[in-house]
């Protein structure tokens, strides 16, 4: 997702799974000649053990372009139901 003032600050959102048991919610700042930066964790979230399901889900920017919304996802356990 790019920031709303991506012209001017060049920030990208990413939300990835890093492994089996964290998501990282990142920021990047992107650069024509070097590409995309070293990652700024924004938010970690940590399950043990391990849950390979639903992490993070959207996310998105208010009105006013400053105010930075996510939705975290259920870590839905298929044998729980």
């Amino acid at each position: 997702m790019f920031d709303p003032l991506f012209e001017e600050n060049s920030y990208i959102y990413l939300s990835y799974c890093a492994n089996t048991e964290e998501t990282h919610f990142t920021r990047y700042k992107w650069s024509p000649e070097s590409g995309l930066s070293d990652p700024a964790v924004i938010v970690k979230t940590t399950i043990v053990p391990a849950d390979p399901w639903h992490r993070f889900g959207s996310a998105g920017f208010e009105e006013d372009g400053v105010t930075l919304w996510m939705l975290s996802g259920d870590h839905f356990h298929s044998e729980h139901g």
